[in-house]
């Protein structure tokens, strides 16, 4: 897939606004239900790696989450779904599909960019009209469409198939099927933690729908609890630029580097 700078600002954008069951692209409570009961807290962290594999082809998705009470570090790297590219929008695809949000009162939203190692503060009041707005308005999908049908109950058969320790944490397996009248089967196994008390991350999930694509999300160095206040600074040597054009090395993208 030949990724377009249209298309990885659209990309960008959605998965930084998508709720956080989404981000993980499974949509059924039965194979996200420790990832939410990790996420309800106030307090915890995590990265995370999801490799998607759809039509025989494979795409990777990685990030990571903290969150302190008020304070929110997303890290989102997409560079592994956008396919080969050249030239400007190589460049573009490297700086663009590798970035991070730090949100927190005492500052206005902080984007980091890793590899070039800079980041812009979006202050409020110069931010109109700067970024534009992909998602859709729901209010008025909602006056659109009506009121949306409302989802019937899932199957589920539940059934532990083994142990295997992840990362130093003892899992317990399970093979679930989830049937949602009229839509769709998901089959597939949670690996969930068993040292974590009652919230019981599962720290690998694998999805495969009807249609054979697979879903495999990996989870790693989750906490439940304070993270460390790293997560909520500018990391140590990186360089603040005022605007877009000031990430890229005009001299590489007009053919003088």
């Amino acid at each position: 897939m030949r990724a377009t700078i249209i298309t990885l600002g659209i990309l960008a954008a959605l998965v930084l606004a998508l709720p956080a069951g989404a981000t993980f692209m499974v949509g059924e409570e039965h194979f996200d239900a420790g990832t939410m009961r990790v996420m309800q807290t106030t307090t915890f962290f995590f990265d995370y790696v999801t490799t998607m594999t759809e039509d025989g082809e494979t795409s990777v998705l990685k990030g990571l989450f903290a969150q302190d009470a008020d304070r929110t570090r997303v890290d989102t790297d997409i560079r592994g779904m956008l396919g080969d590219s050249e030239g400007e929008e190589a460049m573009f695809a490297q700086i663009m599909g590798y970035t991070g949000v730090i949100m927190k009162p005492e500052s206005d939203t902080i984007t980091l960019y890793h590899v070039p190692e800079k980041y812009i503060i979006l202050h409020p009041e110069g931010a109109e009209g700067e970024i534009p707005d992909f998602m859709p308005d729901i209010e008025e999908m909602t006056k659109a469409t009506g009121k949306p049908e409302e989802r019937k109950e899932p199957i589920v058969t539940k059934e532990k198939i083994g142990e295997e320790k992840i990362d130093g944490h003892p899992c317990i397996i399970y093979a679930l099927t989830v049937t949602i009248p009229d839509e769709d089967t998901l089959t597939g196994k949670i690996w969930v933690a068993q040292d974590y008390g009652d919230y019981r991350p599962h720290l690998k999930i694998i999805v495969t729908h009807e249609d054979g694509d697979e879903l495999l999300i990996e989870f790693h160095n989750v906490k439940v609890g304070k993270p460390d206040d790293v997560w909520f600074n500018i990391p140590e040597g990186y360089v603040e630029v005022k605007d877009m054009m000031g990430l890229f090395d005009m001299g590489a993208m007009m053919g003088g580097g």
